[in-house]
C-alpha cells in the first residue's frame, strides 16, 4: 500500500509552495515509498476545507499532514477528521479574525485567482472555527517561530497547551530553516508514535 503526507499551504499560497517542495524533494531522497500530496486548497475559507477533503478522495489516505499559517488551521481539522497525526508550522489559531482582518479582493500570486473575503466569509467560517477548536491534543505537533512578524507566536502558544509544542527561537514566519526539521518531521508523522505518550 503506497504511504503518503499531506502538506498544506497557507494564505496567498498553492501546492507548489517553497515549504512543499523542501518537504517532497526531502522524501524523494530518504523515503521514496512515501508519496507528498500538496493540493492546491480552494481560496475561498469556506471551501477551503471541503476541497481538501474532495482532493483526498481518489488520493491514498494520508499517514499524516503538515499545515503552515493557514494550512495550519485546515490540518488540525484534518489531523482530527482522519485521527492522523499533524504537523503545524506557524499555525493560525482562529481563522475568522484572520479574515476580519483582511477583507477585500485579492489575487493569489501563485495561482492567478481572483478572490474576495467579505464579512460572509467571517461568519460562514465561525463553523469550522469551532470544528477545529476541538482538538485532539495527543495528534499534534507544533513548531512555533519566536519572531513571527505575521501571527504573534503566544497566541499559539496558549492555544495548544498539551499539545507537542518546538519553539523555535529567532524563527520568522516563513521558518527559513524548516529545512533542517524535515528528518524530525517525517520520523514523527510515520512512526506511529503519535499520540502514544500523552503529550
Amino acid at each position: 500500500m503506497t504511504s503518503a503526507i499531506i502538506y498544506l499551504h497557507g494564505f496567498l499560497s498553492a501546492g507548489n509552495a517553497v515549504k512543499a517542495r523542501t518537504f517532497r524533494s526531502f522524501m524523494e531522497q530518504t523515503r521514496p515509498e512515501v508519496t507528498v500530496l500538496s493540493p492546491d486548497i480552494d481560496n475561498d475559507p469556506l471551501k477551503a476545507f471541503g476541497s481538501v477533503m474532495d482532493y483526498l478522495k481518489d488520493k491514498p489516505r494520508p499517514q499524516g499532514v503538515i499545515g503552515s499559517s493557514l494550512g495550519g488551521f485546515w490540518a488540525r481539522m484534518l489531523a482530527r477528521e482522519l485521527q492522523i497525526p499533524g504537523v503545524l508550522l506557524n499555525p493560525v489559531v482562529h481563522a475568522d479574525s484572520l479574515i476580519r482582518d483582511r477583507l477585500g479582493e485579492y489575487q493569489n500570486p501563485a495561482t492567478g485567482v481572483r478572490f474576495c473575503l467579505t464579512e460572509d466569509t467571517v461568519r460562514g467560517i465561525c463553523g469550522a472555527e469551532a470544528d477545529a477548536d476541538e482538538l485532539d491534543r495527543r495528534l499534534l505537533r507544533v513548531y512555533l517561530g519566536t519572531a513571527d512578524e505575521v501571527l504573534d507566536h503566544r497566541v499559539a502558544l496558549d492555544f495548544f497547551k498539551g499539545c507537542d509544542v518546538r519553539l523555535l527561537p529567532g524563527e520568522t514566519h516563513r521558518l527559513f530553516g524548516f529545512e533542517a526539521l524535515c528528518p524530525e518531521i517525517a520520523d514523527y508523522l510515520l512512526s506511529g508514535s503519535a499520540g502514544s505518550s500523552g503529550n
